[in-house]
């Protein structure tokens, strides 16, 4: 899913399995409720079958495991694109999860189950980060910080 920010809807997405190298356009799916121009607050859901590269299918045939990035990006109703990093537009009240967004994805032909991430892992983290404890933003920081502190303490 993809979101405009502000209000704006969504205008196109760009899709990677190569982690942003080459991008192709995405199919957008339609909303099931009508919104007025500036006021579109829901997700747009998009979809996009995209072949495996030569090489990929030729690891694949010789049973060798391939690793893909899979790679989105928005383009809002301003023509507003996402950026590639979050370090250029962090934002200091804790939404900063705007930047594009990467799923690493690895298949191997000679699996016989799925496997999910280690235990304690959170599903749905930022792009090359981690959490330790799951997100929530509800505590201003001095008193996140102290709550914090008096958690490490009770451990100990």
């Amino acid at each position: 899913f993809a979101w405009g920010g502000g209000g704006s809807g969504v205008n196109r997405v760009d899709v990677s399995t190569d982690g942003g190298q080459t991008f192709t356009r995405a199919d957008l799916l339609p909303k099931p409720i009508k919104q007025r121009r500036g006021a579109e607050w829901s997700w747009q859901l998009f979809e996009k079958d995209i072949p495996l590269t030569p090489e990929q299918a030729e690891k694949i045939k010789k049973g060798e495991k391939i690793d893909i990035m899979l790679t989105s990006k928005a383009l809002n109703t301003a023509w507003n694109s996402q950026p590639e990093h979050p370090e250029a537009n962090y934002n200091p009240h804790g939404c900063c999860v705007n930047h594009w967004y990467k799923v690493p994805v690895s298949y191997d032909p000679n699996a016989t189950s799925d496997k999910r991430g280690d235990p304690g892992d959170f599903e749905n983290k930022p792009t090359g980060g981690s959490f330790r404890a799951p997100f929530k933003n509800f505590e201003q920081p001095p008193k996140l910080v102290e709550k914090r502190k008096m958690e490490k303490q009770d451990k100990q």
